[in-house]
This record gives C-alpha cells, sequence and structure tokens, in this order.
C-alpha cells in the first residue's frame, strides 16, 4: 500500500531536482491509464547526430533513440508497441499511448554527436515533462477558462505562469517532504511502540504475581 506512493515521492524530489540543476521549463499532467501524451522534442543545432528521449522514475532509462543518417528508431522494449513518431531530428514529436501508471516519471529530450571519437550531448529546446499516471481524479487544467493575453501583457502572463510554476514546486517538494517523513516514522516506530507495549505488560504483571504468591504463603502458615 505505501510502496506506490513511497515511490512517488522519490520520483517527486528527484525530478524537481533534475529539473532545478538544468533549468528547464516544465510542465506538469496528471492523467489517467489508457490516456495519451505528447512529447516535443527539437533543437536548433544541425549538427546533431542522433536524439534520446529518456524517462525517468528515479533511474534513467531510455525510451527510444533516432539516429539521423540511417533514419533507424530504436525503442525500448516497455514502449515498443505505445509509440506514435513523426517529423525529423531537429523537431520530433512522440505521443506514448495507452499509459500505465509504471509510466510516470520525468521525460526530457538529448541530443548528441562525435567529436574525436568522443560522444557529446546537449539538452533539447522542449521542456521537461513531469507525468503523473493515476486512477484518481485529474485537477482541473491551471489555464482553464483564461482569456487569451494582448500582445501588451504577454510578459506580464509569462511572470504569473512562472510564478504559479514555483508556487506549484514548492507545495509538492513540502508536501513530498512530509508525507515521506510520515512513512519513515511508521516504518521505524511501529516496532518499537509495540515493544514498548510488550515490555509495560510484562512490568505490570510482575508485582501482581508475588502478591499472590505471598498471599498463598500466609495461609498456608
Amino acid at each position: 500500500m505505501m510502496a506506490r506512493p513511497l515511490k512517488f515521492f522519490v520520483f517527486l524530489l528527484v525530478s524537481l531536482s533534475t529539473w532545478a540543476e538544468e533549468n528547464r521549463s516544465m510542465r506538469f499532467l496528471q492523467l489517467k491509464p489508457g490516456e495519451e501524451f505528447t512529447v516535443v522534442c527539437s533543437t536548433t543545432l544541425q549538427d546533431q547526430e542522433g536524439l534520446y528521449l529518456y524517462h525517468s522514475l528515479p533511474d534513467k532509462k531510455s525510451v527510444l533513440y533516432l539516429d539521423r543518417d540511417t533514419k533507424k528508431l530504436t525503442k525500448d522494449s516497455r514502449f515498443e508497441h505505445r509509440l506514435n513518431t513523426k517529423g525529423q531530428l531537429e523537431n520530433f514529436i512522440v505521443t506514448i499511448s495507452n499509459l500505465t501508471e509504471d509510466d510516470s516519471g520525468l521525460y526530457w529530450c538529448l541530443y548528441n554527436k562525435f567529436e574525436n571519437h568522443d560522444m557529446k550531448t546537449v539538452q533539447g529546446d522542449g521542456q521537461f515533462t513531469m507525468l503523473y499516471v493515476t486512477v484518481g481524479p485529474s485537477p482541473p487544467t491551471l489555464m482553464e477558462g483564461t482569456p487569451t493575453a494582448s500582445p501588451e501583457w504577454e510578459g506580464q502572463a509569462e511572470g504569473e505562469q512562472v510564478s504559479t510554476t514555483l508556487v506549484m514546486v514548492s507545495a509538492l517538494t513540502a508536501g513530498s517532504v512530509v508525507l515521506l517523513c510520515i512513512v519513515i516514522l511508521m516504518v521505524w516506530g511501529a516496532p518499537r511502540v509495540k515493544r514498548l507495549c510488550k515490555k509495560r505488560q510484562g512490568f505490570q504483571s510482575g508485582p501482581q504475581e508475588l502478591v499472590y504468591e505471598d498471599m498463598r504463603r500466609n495461609r498456608s502458615l
């Protein structure tokens, strides 16, 4: 029962740490099993030789690799029959369908090329995607019902969106830490409380037995 929430809390903390280190924008998605989502991998660099799409929960694993010259697309067995792709290396669109709870995690794109027999990697221009697949109800979209901003308000809208993202990240981090501490305390403290209760029961029964023994001795005299 506690394994899945604990796994998600660990993934959330690792994802936030990775996102902060890369200093990239991130989108948060909560979807239900059976649904699909799309990742767009893009770069302005024209000399890249290959593209990786990675998934992390929390261990990093490759979802696919696209080779520019051969056009060969190598898929991980977990996504073999669930990937729909289109586009070229510099603008590659990946749709993952029939989602499961195990697909939860952080998704991002990484381009690579070889220089002097060494592989050099560079982060794609697209967003990080933090995906959480759950059977629970999906939350309302943050921008739902928001009218289209006029050009003079675009800067202000971007600032508000960044502020909203930071608030979400802070709230999720704080909640994850608190719940993780509760889980650890339950796992660590429950056996100790049980042993303490047994000791108290043994201590209380000891004096009563001595009193009964003294009463039997007095009657025999």
